[in-house]
Order: C-alpha cells, then structure tokens, then sequence
C-alpha cells in the first residue's frame, strides 16, 4: 500500500519573475519621472519650474560645476537606472531606498541654500519619491517572505503502519475443479499386523504304540502301559 500523500500546491515559478519586473519597470519609470516632470518650483506658481533634463543642462553650462545638489541628484538618477538590472529582493531594498534617500538630500541642500527657501517639490519629485519608496518596501516585503519559507520546517511523511490484520493475505476460494488436483493424499495409516493369537498346544491324549489314553491335565512324560515316549 502506497501512503496517501497530499501533494502541497506549489507556487508558480514565474511569480518572482514578474515581480522582478514590475519593480524594474518602477525603477525606468523613476527615472522619466525625474528627468521629463517637473521636479521643482517656486512656491504658489506653476511657472520656472524645473525637470531633471532642465538640471543636466544647467550643469553643462556651468562649466561642470558640480556641488552637493548635483551629486545627490545624479546619486538618484544612477539608483533608478540601476534598479533596471537588479533581480534579488536585497538589491531592490537598497536601490530603492538609495534612490529615495539621495532625492531628498538634493532637495534639502538646495533648501538650505540662501535665498533658496522657496523652492517646492512638484509632480515629478512626489511620483519618483513613491516609486523609490514601493520599490524598496515591496523588496523587503518579498525577502521577508523568502526567510520565512527558508525557517519553515519540512513535512516529515511517517510511514503507515500496518496491523497485523492488515498483513495477513486474505485467501481467496478455490475453485472446485481445482481443488481435486492441489489436493494432498490422506496420509496411509500405517497397518499393524493383527496380534498373534499363541494357539494352545496340542498334548498326546493316546499312546502312539498301545493305545492307551492318558488322563486330562496329566503331565506325563512316558506312557505307564507301555513305557513309550510321549510326544507333545
């Protein structure tokens, strides 16, 4: 008998995959969200807005003066081209929160500036923010997930134990014509000679010689007429 086994349903092995690519997505996504929206302004108005394009441009012509704004913006382009390349759940955690992490420290520094306090963040900066943040929690959410399933323990199948009810064969009739065949022989009693009854001996009741008879239960040896021997 085969143990009944209930297989477990196992998880889709294109789960991860997609995934994997919806937070590559995220990541290019960040990355248009930077460079194309608007990302900052004046507070109150919508115009002298700013993109990510506006910026690089802007660093161009400066002569490539680069200050701690630029580095942490160019810091959060970089970490949202990258995340295009990740696969495992710890590299996403890090490039989404390196992406989100550098975005803010850019804005800050160029708040702190003199005369820079009224600059805001606008679409582009809260999208990519977002998509920054999803990428990382959703990273932490699935390596959470793979330890979990790692701690879990394994299924121990017992064998079934049989009784011994179980163990025995059942047997099966057998047909009447077959059973003539499979049919042992009686054992042959063994005959034992019947006993031997000791017949009684037969004694001389006359003398061969003279004829004279001798009397019953006598034990003579010679006849007393004659002398003659008897015989028994």
């Amino acid at each position: 008998m085969q143990p009944n086994i209930n297989p477990q349903p196992q998880s889709t092995s294109n789960t991860p995959l997609s995934i994997s690519l919806i937070l590559k997505i995220c990541g290019a996504l960040a990355v248009v969200f930077l460079l194309f929206l608007p990302v900052a302004g004046c507070e109150n108005t919508n115009t002298y807005n700013v993109n990510g394009l506006d910026f690089i441009k802007g660093l161009f012509k400066s002569g490539g003066r680069i200050d701690g704004t630029s580095i942490f913006f160019l810091l959060s382009l970089i970490s949202g081209v990258v995340i295009i390349f990740f696969n495992k759940p710890l590299q996403f955690i890090i490039g989404g929160a390196a992406g989100f992490v550098t975005f803010l420290a850019a804005f800050f520094i160029t708040k702190s500036k003199t005369g820079m306090d009224i600059v805001q963040l606008k679409i582009g900066a809260y999208l990519a923010l977002l998509t920054f943040a999803g990428i990382a929690i959703t990273g932490l959410i699935r390596l959470l997930a793979a330890k979990n399933k790692s701690t879990e323990p394994v299924p121990f199948i017992t064998q079934p134990v049989y009784t011994q009810q179980q163990q025995t064969k059942v047997q099966q009739p057998i047909p009447q014509q077959y059973q003539q065949q499979i049919q042992t022989p009686p054992l042959q009693q063994q005959q034992t000679p019947p006993p031997q009854i000791q017949q009684p001996v037969m004694k001389q009741k006359f003398c061969v010689k003279c004829g004279n008879k001798f009397p019953e239960g006598g034990a003579l040896k010679f006849c007393t007429k004659c002398g003659a021997k008897i015989m028994f």
